[in-house]
């Protein structure tokens, strides 16, 4: 039970960066981001297929930008026009045991 447990933890130590999900941040290193107030959504290069993630991912964002103390904007001018990039990869798994010789094969 005591090595089981231990290849477990050992096995899940392993696999968690295979979880992780990669985050790329990138800001203008020289900005004083004090002086910004107001933020305004800015057109993706790319839609993502599914609006309802979409609208979850902006969502998300607002609350954040809006607990920093940032007031959101839907037209005319603002501090800061905010947009973001997600890739998504669809993944399919495909059942051959009809393929497979050493299925057997009839009713049961």
């Amino acid at each position: 039970m005591k090595f089981s447990t231990i290849v477990l933890t050992v096995v899940m130590t392993l696999a968690s960066p295979a979880l992780a999900q990669k985050v790329d941040v990138d800001y203008a290193h020289q900005e004083d981001f004090s002086t910004i107030s107001s933020y305004k959504w800015g057109k993706n290069k790319a839609e993502l297929p599914d609006a309802l993630e979409d609208a979850h991912i902006k969502d998300k964002i607002d609350r954040i930008l809006q607990s920093k103390g940032l007031r959101r904007v839907d037209s005319g001018p603002a501090d800061l026009v905010v947009t973001y990039q997600a890739t998504m990869m669809m993944q399919q798994e495909v059942d051959t045991y009809q393929d497979n010789p050493d299925m057997a094969s009839g009713l049961g």
